[in-house]
């Protein structure tokens, strides 16, 4: 078995901190050295950094406490948000919120940024703050880690690397899969004659939202539905709130297998999403005050409104036609969904572009399924490899470029 010895991230990497220039001098920004934030880094999580928002001059760097990490340093986030990282795709600076690890000749860049990502807690565990946690560079120096050598280090890296790399290729099929298929339904539709959606509905029926536990139901317990219930094209019955004992609601409230659903309030690129329940919801769940049921007419029919209500021209109607003044929930009104503007053609067309619709969703939703199994897999194996409860032997060292 190859041997680790215990060592300290000071011990085997120099931790950097950041800085920001002074936003008075305009000749400090706008430069040519990339500068990143812990904003930023948060949203790319083990990613290869290569651009950045802002970028400050020399003299901006030279003026502050910002030093310029060479490539390959792994990017650490250290305030507000603790343990978030990254890889610098080339030079770079950061702001105060890191303590970025430029690696020594004993370990490489890739391995501590997966060591880091399968260690977060103890740099959480170590900050500090009564504002926000913050963990300094000598505590982030202290941290203990097992190095093993540098040819196992190779190894485990090859292997994280191929897990990735599936990973990335499932996320990247199951996004172009549903991108494919929205854009030939758009083109699909683009020459059919538009009517009021209220032409074709019999009803929009409301619900209430009564005191609840604030805990998602039981099985035995009865429940209403969050507005994150309703998603564009999935219905997600775990997102509701059990009912308080003896809580009555209304009839009209319960939602039922083929409902079509839509949200009257929510973010402004959230509000009028619409979804389908499936024939197996469970039962005991009831429409909040802010989801509605739309009831078609005989001649629309149901999956096809739910493809209809996610087209593009229909998605900037409902948007335009909600209001409110908070940038975190919009309202529609049911009026202004009966005017909305849907194309409509024949029955039997509806239901074949349904048809292909919920055909790629239902392969896209097996793809993230897999993906989902597969993320798993990878935190299981990042921590078995790193604890050494997996060693990998040489016939790994043929995957591996530069292995010894």
């Amino acid at each position: 078995m190859t041997e680790w010895v215990e060592t300290t991230l000071g011990d085997i990497a120099d931790v950097v901190g950041g800085g920001t220039p002074s936003t008075k001098q305009a000749n400090y920004w706008g430069g040519e050295v990339l500068w990143l934030t812990p904003g930023e880094l948060t949203k790319r999580e083990g990613e290869v950094i290569t651009s950045t928002d802002r970028t400050i001059s020399a003299a901006g760097l030279a003026a502050s406490s910002a030093k310029l990490l060479p490539k390959d340093a792994v990017l650490l986030t250290s305030r507000a948000t603790v343990g978030a990282v990254g890889l610098a795709g080339q030079p770079m600076a950061t702001n105060q919120g890191f303590q970025s690890l430029v690696a020594g000749d004993s370990v490489l860049p890739k391995f501590l940024l997966y060591w880091v990502q399968a260690n977060r807690s103890e740099f959480e565990g170590r900050a500090t703050g009564s504002t926000f946690p913050e963990i300094s560079g000598k505590k982030v120096r202290a941290i203990p880690i097992m190095l093993p050598s540098l040819i196992e280090q190779r190894r485990i890296v090859s292997v994280l690397d191929a897990v990735d790399c599936q990973i990335g290729a499932l996320a990247h099929e199951a996004d172009s899969l549903e991108d494919v298929m929205k854009t030939l339904i758009e083109d699909a539709l683009a020459t059919q004659p538009r009517f009021e959606l209220g032409t074709y509905l019999h009803r929009i029926e409301g619900g209430r939202s009564p005191m609840t536990t604030g805990t998602p139901p039981s099985l035995l317990e009865q429940g209403v539905l969050k507005v994150s219930a309703v998603t564009p094209h999935r219905f997600v019955p775990e997102e509701a709130k059990a009912l308080l004992p003896d809580t009555v609601m209304p009839d009209v409230a319960i939602v039922r297998g083929g409902d079509v659903l839509i949200t009257r309030a929510n973010t402004p690129a959230r509000v009028g999403a619409v979804c389908r329940v499936p024939a197996d919801v469970r039962k005991g769940l009831f429409l909040c005050d802010k989801t509605l049921r739309m009831v078609p007419s005989e001649g629309l029919d149901p999956d096809y409104l739910v493809v209809a209500m996610g087209l593009a021209e229909t998605r900037k109607h409902l948007t335009g036609a909600a209001t409110g003044t908070s940038a975190s929930m919009f309202n529609i009104s049911q009026a202004k969904i009966h005017e909305t503007p849907i194309p409509v053609p024949d029955l039997a067309s509806q239901r074949q572009v349904a048809r292909m619709v919920l055909d790629a969703h239902e392969n896209s939703d097996g793809l993230r399924i897999q993906l989902a199994s597969l993320v798993r897999l990878r935190r299981g194996l990042v921590t078995a490899l790193l604890s050494q409860a997996i060693a990998l032997d040489k016939t790994v060292d043929c995957f591996v470029e530069g292995a010894a």
